[in-house]
């Protein structure tokens, strides 16, 4: 014979809203989980939740030409900024180099100034000397003029211009002698 436990039998329909714990001759039956309403999406894709579900498909929404603006602006803002930082360092050792050339004509310059200062003076002294010379020479071409002039009346024999020479040479001569 068969056994028969484990077949139940099925509950008619009065008796699914009874409690299978308190019903005495029923035995425990699983129960399937609750099937969703509506279509089965079993295998596709989920649609947008925002977007409605009848209709034909909405067109994408547009675009802001902000975005590729901003990108090109700040792609440029990009490279000026690695342009200026390659000119800086390169020319930071020229700075340098100009700067040490700079310092250096600078420091020349304050000397060829204190030399120059040294040297007016030196022409200064010089040119007083020169004056003095000027005045000697002056003073003894005179007093040769005078010398020549007694010779000559020493020559003529005359006293008068004798005596006249005589006075004019030592006038002159004297002023020469003092620049000896």
């Amino acid at each position: 014979m068969a056994d028969h436990t484990a077949y139940a039998a099925p509950v008619p329909a009065d008796r699914t809203t009874q409690d299978p714990a308190t019903s005495p001759a029923a035995p425990a039956v699983e129960q399937a989980p609750p099937v969703p309403a509506g279509p089965s999406t079993v295998g596709i894709a989920q649609a947008d939740p925002a977007a409605p579900a009848f209709g034909p498909p909405q067109p994408a929404p547009k675009k802001s030409k902000a975005v590729p603006i901003l990108s090109l602006v700040t792609g440029l803002l990009l490279v000026a900024a690695i342009v200026l930082t390659v000119v800086l360092a390169s020319t930071a050792g020229k700075l340098t180099d100009t700067r040490d050339a700079l310092v250096a004509s600078e420091q020349t310059t304050e000397d060829l100034t204190g030399k120059n200062t040294s040297l007016n003076g030196e022409l200064e002294d010089t040119q007083e000397e020169l004056d003095d010379a000027t005045e000697a020479n002056e003073a003894l071409a005179a007093c040769i003029d005078e010398v020549e002039k007694f010779f000559e009346a020493v020559a003529k024999q005359s006293n008068s211009a004798l005596e006249k020479a005589i006075k004019g040479m030592d006038k002159t001569c004297d002023e020469a002698d003092d620049y000896r």
